[in-house]
């Protein structure tokens, strides 16, 4: 296999195929727009011509000093004229065509040209020997020189990172328009811009650095065509790469000079005239000859790809007429067999919505702007029609939406959410939302809700049935089993007394059965707590919450306190839920959390009976929910059976903490009646 080219020989690559095009361009060698091959003697016509020019440059820089020196000037005048015209031509062909163009390039170097112009024009006739400035010496030139190059180059360099952008045209002509006005107003009404030839010196520091500086940039926007040339017609990036290393050479020469009037800087001007003129090829010649091939490429691939998309329509019209018979027969079968599977989908999506209207739940298809799409018919019994209203405004006057709706995520889900929740009229229903993407790539979701009232009705009774037969089982073995478990073993004492009265052998039998049954005696006073601890714990809620500590600190050594307010006598229902709802607390806290302490507590704030069982365990992550395993479920479902809530908060490091809420009726004040 053959190696991959380095970057950099890839770069150095892009940059001689560069070179080249120019060469090819600039001598007229590119390939014409009808395919035509060149003949060889127009290029040679052209290098002798160009060849010509350079040699009576040359012979006149002979004859640049003493009497001659008007020459240079005429020269000089000639050549700058030369890249003002170029110049005017490419800002008013970017200027007119501004509306036309997809992108801001041509627009920017357009604009920014112009402004050069108007520079080198000032440039020119503020030369000493013209006569129009009267007061002027060498610097002011050579200022507006570095001014001039410095627009351009800088212009250069961001025209192809403006390439993709919008540019507004106005603006910037305004902002090139007060650049260079600051630039004029630098040069001639103050002493800000640095001064750049001194007589007898010659070119001053800030001169030859500007001008290596300027070399830098147009390297640097070189380098940047080359990247975006994708974007731009070969030979248009071919000329203006090849504009970028001509002027970097004329910039060479003007670091050389000693006179303005010498040959270092004249054939500094020669070589800025083949700069301008290859900007005027790539530019203005392409864009009145070729307007098609004008800077961006995507125009002339739209062309081709019209012309080439029309040749292909031809032959396909050619080939659909010779099989029109053939065609026009399996069309017909076609529409015959899409009309037969149009009604039998038609009848599969009747069944369907049928089997909606069905069902004895409301089913609500629901967009990502929460608005319905669909409803069946138990949706709108319940709810009515949805209108403009958005699904949770709708289930129950919410604002915001409903916990665990799939449309929240930024990602669409894989599974339903699910959750629960109560309308105004007190019915319960479960909710399943299935997410999934519609046929016109929306995000919607299937809504699906289950009137489980009843079965809520249910299960609290059947809760409250178990509670029942749980303080039932543990009163019996309280007062039943226990009791004669404790007359067993008090009988078992005195037939032990008896036959020690007697030194009889069995003495010892007596005693072992009395221990066995006081042992059972205390086994099952503790079933007994543990399935009634408030009915059988002659103190209450108050003494049950201090057996549990109790328990918690000799059995899982953990330290376990209990702090309460005086507790006002609760219902026996609402007393057992709050204990369990505790002992399930701390039993999160011993088996889940690594705690090492456990405070409950038990007051009045505000109206309310609170309980709260904190923690020093490992606590939650940020971000993460509170665990909704079975324990959370059933301390939530127990909360809400005595009109209770639930609230947990966690941090890692600082443990979590449980509160259990409970309003307490409001007490009577005198003079006044209960509501």
């Amino acid at each position: 296999m053959a190696r991959r080219q380095q970057p950099g020989t890839r770069r150095i690559g892009r940059l001689l195929e560069v070179c080249t095009q120019s060469a090819r361009v600039l001598l007229g060698c590119e390939d014409r727009p009808d395919g035509r091959s060149v003949p060889c003697w127009q290029p040679l016509s052209k290098l002798l011509l160009a060849g010509g020019v350079l040699i009576a440059l040359a012979i006149a820089t002979r004859v640049n000093y003493g009497p001659f020196r008007r020459n240079f000037l005429l020269i000089h005048t000639l050549a700058e004229m030369f890249s003002i015209v170029v110049a005017v031509c490419i800002f008013a062909l970017a200027w007119n065509s501004r509306d036309r163009l997809d992108n801001s390039y041509l627009l920017v170097v357009g604009t920014a040209y112009f402004f050069v112009g108007c520079l080198d024009l000032t440039h020119t006739l503020a030369y000493k020997d013209m006569g129009v400035f009267a007061s002027v010496t060498v610097d002011e030139p050579t200022q507006l020189w570095i001014a001039a190059r410095y627009v351009e180059a800088i212009s250069l360099f961001a025209a192809p990172l403006l390439l993709r952008r919008t540019v507004r045209a106005r603006l910037l002509l305004a902002i090139y328009a007060a650049a260079t006005a600051a630039l004029l107003w630098s040069i001639f009404a103050s002493d800000l811009f640095p001064r750049c030839f001194e007589p007898g010196r010659g070119l001053t520091t800030f001169k030859k650095i500007s001008e290596y500086a300027i070399s830098a940039l147009l390297v640097a926007s070189l380098v940047l065509l080359i990247h975006k040339r994708r974007w731009f017609e070969p030979s248009v990036l071919a000329l203006m790469g090849g504009s970028a290393i001509i002027t970097v050479g004329s910039e060479m020469a003007f670091t050389l000079y000693r006179d303005p009037y010498g040959p270092a800087n004249l054939w500094g001007h020669v070589l800025k005239i083949v700069s301008f003129y290859l900007v005027y090829r790539a530019v203005v010649f392409r864009g009145l000859v070729r307007p098609h091939e004008l800077i961006f490429r995507e125009l002339k691939q739209h062309e081709e790809a019209l012309q080439l998309a029309r040749d292909e329509l031809e032959q396909r019209v050619r080939q659909r007429v010779a099989e029109l018979v053939e065609v026009n027969e399996q069309l017909t079968r076609e529409a015959q067999a899409r009309q037969e599977a149009r009604e039998t989908l038609a009848l599969q999506h009747r069944r369907f919505v049928s089997l909606l209207h069905m069902l004895p739940g409301y089913v609500g298809l629901h967009g990502r702007d929460h608005r319905t799409r669909f409803a069946n018919h138990k949706f709108l019994e319940l709810f009515g029609e949805p209108g403009e209203r958005l699904c949770y405004e709708v289930h129950g006057n919410r604002d915001s939406p409903c916990p665990a709706c799939p449309l929240t995520d930024d990602d669409l889900p894989d599974q339903a959410g699910q959750w629960q929740w109560t309308s105004s009229a007190g019915r319960t229903y479960h909710v399943w939302a299935y997410p999934f993407t519609d046929i016109d790539g929306s995000r919607v979701a299937l809504e699906l809700g289950i009137d489980i009232t009843e079965r809520k009705v249910l299960e609290r009774r059947v809760l409250e049935i178990s509670e029942m037969e749980q303080r039932r089982i543990g009163q019996d073995l309280h007062d039943t089993l226990g009791q004669n478990l404790t007359g067993a073993a008090f009988l078992s004492k005195v037939l032990g007394e008896k036959l020690s009265r007697r030194q009889a052998p069995e003495c010892d039998d007596a005693a072992a059965i009395e221990e066995l049954l006081n042992q059972a005696v205390a086994q099952t006073r503790s079933i007994a707590k543990g399935l009634c601890p408030v009915e059988v714990s002659l103190g209450g809620l108050a003494d049950a919450l201090e057996e549990l500590a109790a328990g918690v600190r000799r059995v899982f050594e953990i330290a376990c306190t209990f702090e309460h307010d005086p507790i006002d006598l609760l219902p026996p229902a609402v007393t057992s839920h709050a204990y369990r709802i505790v002992q399930e607390a701390v039993n999160n806290a011993v088996k889940h959390a690594n705690a090492s302490a456990i405070a409950i507590r038990a007051r009045r704030r505000d109206h309310a009976f609170e309980l709260v069982v904190a923690d020093d365990g490992d606590g939650m992550p940020p971000g993460r929910d509170p665990p909704k395993g079975m324990g959370l479920r059933i301390m939530q479902y127990r909360a809400g059976v005595i009109g209770a809530t639930i609230d947990v908060s966690s941090a890692p490091g600082e443990g979590t903490t449980i509160r259990c809420r409970l309003p307490l009726p409001r007490p009577v004040h005198e003079g006044h009646s209960a509501p």
